[in-house]
């Protein structure tokens, strides 16, 4: 039978105890100092609201954030069109024309920005203007779904080559957007070989507006994201804070690369505008 002994347990092996106590003692002090740090951060957030009127409620979740700061967000989404077969495949897509895929893309497309969807409903639709003696393309027939749903015209009155235009027209309407008060999304199908240097014409300097897309990929976006808080109009300026990501449009990623061919000698290639 064990007995306890008066300095330790049943074994007299006071060093567990001891261990113990240390432990204990390294956690109260964690625990002190977390208080500590955590009365910091409330004392500094306090002198900052009494000197420039910084909301208290930067306490919420950062989701809420732009609530918070009575932001303005507009996102601009850029999509390559529907899928087709390359130029150079045994029997490449017409212009006018999308693959099997890229028609169910574009049902796809439509309930991904639908009431509902994985990503905010557009309010305007943008594609590249169709040359004479053409009545549809690959833009239109991607985005016809979503227009039909929203009850949205697409504009197609930008040429290709009028590229520097079209981003001139979205960052006038993401200005008088939030002129008034409101929050947009926009959404734009357009030839991958232009979409790095449209996305850098709309203010993107991230690596990722600045690569090339692969031939065989129909399903990568671009958001951007544009962040302007009540705050920053003190000054009388329009300041905005832009953040890009690369999203999926979840239907089909690209089996495998294929390539850049497409775009050697294009006149949509992103050099031609003067862009990386």
């Amino acid at each position: 039978m064990r007995m306890s002994t008066p300095d330790g347990d049943a074994n007299g092996n006071l060093s567990s105890y001891i261990r113990l106590g240390k432990t204990a003692g390294r956690w109260e002090r964690y625990y002190r100092s977390c208080i500590c740090a955590g009365a910091a951060f409330l004392f500094l957030l306090v002198v900052a609201y009494v000197l420039t009127g910084l909301p208290l409620g930067l306490l919420a979740a950062p989701e809420k954030l732009d609530e918070v700061l009575d932001a303005c967000v507009v996102n601009i989404f850029l999509v390559r069109h529907c899928d087709k077969n390359p130029p150079w495949a045994k029997d490449p897509t017409p212009f006018e024309l999308c693959t099997r895929e890229g028609l169910l893309r574009g049902e796809h497309l439509a309930e991904a920005f639908g009431p509902g969807g994985r990503f905010p409903v557009p309010s305007r639709l943008y594609a590249r203007k169709l040359d004479s003696g053409y009545y549809s393309s690959r833009d239109l027939y991607l985005l016809w779904p979503l227009a039909q749903r929203l009850q949205l015209l697409v504009n197609a009155s930008f040429a290709v080559d009028d590229m520097p235009a079209l981003a001139q027209s979205l960052l006038e309407v993401r200005d008088a957007t939030c002129s008034e008060g409101r929050a947009a999304t926009m959404l734009v199908s357009w030839d991958h070989c232009c979409i790095p240097a449209l996305a850098q014409a709309l203010g993107c300097q991230e690596q990722i507006c600045k690569t090339c897309w692969d031939d065989g990929d129909f399903d990568t976006m671009l958001q951007l994201r544009y962040v302007k808080s009540s705050l920053s109009d003190q000054d009388g300026t329009q300041s905005w804070n832009v953040s890009v990501r690369s999203v999926s449009e979840g239907f089909a990623g690209p089996q495998r690369a294929i390539g850049y061919q497409e775009c050697i000698e294009n006149p949509a290639e992103s050099n031609n505008f003067g862009w990386p």
